[in-house]
């Protein structure tokens, strides 16, 4: 499956976005006995605490952004460190990925709102990559309107015919 690889280099973070005070943002951590925030599924979570937990993650900055509204959860954006699934990224450089918003919640700048400020609280000192498909328009100008560039068009790669086991990764030719 092709994959965009967009890359945040952007010196001038941009303003975060007024959000409505009907909402409430929180930035989960995990540790030893936090596995997962309230309101997510167990798979695939739960591996990503295990990842952290034994340091398969390459840092631990492994973290999630949530948005609720009157208590229920609408938004959710995973800060992930490398690890095998992103084989470009450096040892301190950081994935924004399994972004999620609900459907009733769509359009109201949830997604831009959580990367800005995922971008203000990590992107001063490291790289942050967004990934997403060429076909999705939506994601492709949240990560545009947050500073991100197009860096490389690569792929997703299968392990042993097994997606779970792939990465996604680029060559030096994909670099734009």
């Amino acid at each position: 499956m092709e994959c965009l690889f967009f890359l945040n280099k952007t010196v001038n973070r941009p303003k975060i976005p007024d959000l409505s005070q009907d909402y409430e943002t929180v930035l989960w951590r995990p540790s030893l006995f936090k596995i997962k925030p309230a309101g997510l599924s167990w798979r695939p979570f739960a591996i990503w605490w295990l990842f952290h937990i034994s340091g398969i993650f390459k840092n631990r900055r492994y973290a999630i952004l949530l948005i609720y509204q009157k208590g229920q959860m609408i938004h959710h954006s995973c800060i992930f460190p490398k690890y095998s699934r992103f084989p470009f990224m450096d040892k301190t450089d950081l994935q924004v990925g399994d972004t999620w918003t609900a459907p009733e919640a769509r359009g109201k700048g949830l997604a831009v709102y959580a990367l800005t400020l995922i971008l203000k609280d990590y992107a001063n000192d490291t790289n942050v990559w967004y990934l997403t498909t060429p076909d999705n328009t939506a994601s492709i100008r949240v990560a545009e309107k947050c500073g991100f560039s197009i860096y490389a068009k690569g792929r997703r790669y299968k392990c042993l015919g097994i997606s779970l086991l792939g990465n996604y990764n680029f060559s030096e030719n994909d670099i734009l």
